[in-house]
């Protein structure tokens, strides 16, 4: 198989081909010398929360590393190895003698460079990294057709306000942690068959569910659901670095779609919860038989992190759902109140 790209149309309105790849030598700043063991394997799961909290997770250790080799010596360029990049529309995987695949999405790629014969990039919690190849005007070229409109930015700060037209049936206490206003039209969800599976569901993530909430709208099922992170090595991960599940957003968005044969419908953006800084994350699900819009809001306090979701799923089409009573859930998590 040639390197570079397929042979076909390659003009700006062609088609990207699923994957291309080229000879490289791979070079990473670091202070310390050190044996180069990429560190950005995905976790094997069924679960994107997972993953991407395993991502959080795993660039929490990564961030440290480099904190302790930037105390060593001066840094600098240092080879890692030779072998070869994939790029696909997603991102690079870079495979070679370093040892094992080391996968970077564009999303996790805030900028990067051209220069002479290589092309070099920062990482979100990575050492940056330098791309040299024989071929580097063809491979700068696709990357930056790959990556452009896809790269890492901060995410914006929308301002979420309880709603005029949403009536407010009365205060959500069952945790005591926690309180928010209740729409009219929403009452807890009872169905023991729906609160199992949903339950199971939030195991295999490393979630806990606490409770939902139900709306009997036409044509639509829809639910709030309230949860909160259970596994101790994600809340560990998250707690040492409470910036990384926001640096993360777009990396967890596109796993979440990828692994439910989804799209993400928005840019990740934070909103307040409380007074806390949450991640909002949009995205499709697609299963057997039913169609699904989801959104979800994250956010960390006193050392516990929450999941609050808003879902609407219809067998054809569930956006209309999900538009209309939209505003529901920002007056929800805009009332939240912190009881503690």
């Amino acid at each position: 198989m040639p390197y570079g790209a397929p042979a076909g149309p390659r003009g700006p309105g062609a088609p990207a081909p699923h994957v291309l790849r080229w000879p490289v030598q791979l070079q990473y700043w670091s202070a310390e010398e050190v044996t180069f063991r990429p560190n950005r394997n995905a976790l094997v799961t069924n679960s994107p929360l997972a993953a991407g909290l395993f991502y959080s997770a795993r660039a929490a250790g990564n961030a440290a590393g480099r904190r302790k080799a930037s105390q060593l010596s001066e840094p600098q360029w240092r080879l890692a190895g030779t072998g070869q990049v994939l790029l696909d529309r997603r991102g690079l995987e870079l495979t070679g003698s370093w040892g094992g695949s080391m996968r970077v999405e564009y999303a996790e790629i805030p900028s990067w460079q051209r220069d002479q014969d290589a092309l070099s990039f920062t990482v979100i919690d990575y050492y940056p990294l330098l791309l040299r190849s024989p071929a580097i005007e063809e491979l700068a070229g696709w990357f930056g057709r790959l990556s452009d409109g896809n790269l890492w930015q901060e995410l914006p700060v929308v301002n979420w306000q309880p709603q005029p037209q949403v009536m407010i049936a009365g205060p959500e206490q069952r945790d005591r942690r926690f309180s928010c206003a209740v729409p009219e039209g929403w009452l807890p969800l009872t169905d023991r068959a729906y609160l199992a599976n949903a339950a199971q569901d939030a195991v295999n993530s490393g979630m806990r569910l606490l409770f939902m909430l139900a709306h009997q709208a036409a044509q639509c099922q829809l639910v709030m659901e309230f949860s909160e992170v259970s596994d101790p090595s994600m809340i560990q991960g998250l707690n040492a670095d409470p910036g990384l599940f926001e640096r993360g957003a777009f990396r967890l968005a596109g796993l979440k779609a990828d692994n439910a044969n989804g799209v993400v419908v928005n840019r990740p953006f934070v909103v307040s919860m409380g007074g806390e800084r949450a991640t909002v994350l949009d995205t499709t699900m697609t299963l057997p038989h039913v169609a699904v819009r989801l959104r979800e809001v994250y956010a960390g306090h006193g050392g516990s992190w929450f999941m609050i979701a808003y879902t609407s799923a219809n067998a054809v089409d569930p956006r209309p759902c999900f538009d209309r009573f939209a505003s529901d859930f920002e007056t929800v998590i805009s009332t939240w109140q912190w009881r503690r």
